[in-house]
């Protein structure tokens, strides 16, 4: 148990996954008239919040998982700076990664409906994601380049929802991968992304096709030791199909050996078109009822620790102006004033903020004084109704609107 850090509107709890450029924790935020609810923190790793480039990146994900309001993808709800950090807060869910229950099964077979329900959810949500449009009704063009069991989320609901937009491209984006820089994991990343080629949202359906091989035969489709030998495997052969490692309906084999073609012209061109596929011929996928049964007993102690350290976070006193919040350093130098004053403003330019009937204004202090903490809200397209048919899943053009534009100041070009 750790001891709760205020910043802002929200409260820092435990941390609940630790990643490479960032950590999730649970949160609690604060509302009006005695309203607080459970959230989800991403919090950036202090020593990349002074770096341009990974506050880019965390920016980025923002502003592009902020465009998906789909059932099947994770919402985000708020970003805040702080003097030295960078948290970005999403809807919190209660469940395991589709990697954790993989590990949790050991050698025991996910159940074929299980597997089928899962990755309809993950294929929703892509859809969802695939064909995100910007505030002028234009499409986005965004391609999560992560698609793997670590990535998608079961839910105690038995709803699966993709996450992590971490290193997600799109249009609009203000990070750009530097040439020879891979994005992804190499034993779900397509061979384009192997080779820096264009991608598309054929490449994160080649990741999906991955994964549900993974799901279905508890293993990867190829092993290699060393990851040269991998990625040569990958830009040279095509894959096994699953059918050589188990014994799977026809229509599953089929689908999963074309997702996952070298040639990606050869592959489905959307996931409304792989969801169909899979499905097909295929078991009648399992409940959403069903797959919270399944996950409650693969996975009850976890989620049971985790449910009770949520009530007793929701019974803690609230964390006030006091020595348990997030510290000023009024010490700071030039250059961290500096960071975060950029920070603070490039989030409100780039996630183009918008109030209802007034400005939403960014302060920063000058440089060397203490800088408060500011929260920007990240604009949140309409939120589309959940239904069975993946092409109701499209966002609906909205009306223009005007849209910020990014000075080159801030973006390092002067």
């Amino acid at each position: 148990m750790v001891t709760p850090v205020r910043i802002g509107r929200y409260e820092l709890h435990d941390e609940i996954a630790l990643g490479g450029m960032a950590s999730v924790h649970l949160g609690r935020y604060f509302g009006g008239a005695g309203f607080s609810r459970i959230v989800a923190i991403k919090r950036l790793h202090r020593q990349y919040a002074k770096d341009p480039e990974y506050v880019e990146m965390f920016l980025d994900e923002a502003n592009l998982a902020a465009r998906v309001r789909h059932p099947n993808v994770v919402a985000i709800s708020d970003v805040v700076a702080t003097e030295e950090e960078l948290f970005l807060v999403m809807d919190y869910i209660p469940g395991m990664s589709v990697a954790q229950l993989c590990r949790a099964l050991g050698d025991e077979e996910m159940p074929a409906p299980i597997a089928l329900r899962i990755a309809s959810d993950a294929l929703q949500g892509l859809h969802a994601v695939h064909t995100a449009i910007d505030d002028d009704g234009q499409p986005l063009d965004i391609v999560h380049r992560d698609v793997s069991p670590e990535n998608l989320l079961v839910g105690a609901d038995g709803v699966t929802r993709v996450i992590d937009f971490g290193v997600a491209k799109g249009r609009g984006r203000v990070h750009r991968t530097r040439t020879g820089v891979m994005k992804g994991k190499l034993a779900y990343a397509a061979p384009e992304q192997i080779l820096g080629e264009r991608l598309d949202c054929r490449t994160d359906l080649y990741s999906m096709g991955v994964t549900i091989w993974r799901m279905f035969a508890g293993a990867l489709p190829v092993d290699e030791d060393a990851d040269v030998a991998l990625m040569h495997r990958k830009v040279t052969g095509e894959l096994p199909q699953l059918s050589t490692r188990i014994t799977v309906p026809s229509a599953i084999d089929a689908a999963v050996a074309r997702a996952t073609l070298r040639n990606r012209e050869e592959r489905f061109d959307s996931a409304v078109a792989m969801h169909a596929a899979l499905l097909g011929g295929a078991p009648e996928p399992a409940s959403a009822q069903a797959v919270a049964q399944w996950v409650a007993a693969i996975a009850s102690g976890e989620l049971g620790k985790r449910a009770d350290r949520v009530t007793q976070i929701l019974e803690l006193p609230e964390v006030t102006a006091n020595s348990q919040t997030m510290p000023a350093h009024r010490s700071a130098s030039r250059g961290t004033a500096a960071t975060v004053a950029l920070v603070a403003a490039t989030a409100a330019i780039v996630l183009g903020v918008r109030s209802r009937g007034q400005d939403v204004a960014v302060a920063a202090a000058t440089f060397g004084a203490a800088l408060p903490s500011v929260t920007v809200p990240v604009p949140m397209p309409e939120a589309e109704p959940h239904a069975s048919a993946l092409p109701s899943a499209i966002p609906r053009r909205r009306p223009p609107v005007a849209k910020p534009t990014v000075p080159d100041r801030l973006l390092g070009r002067d």
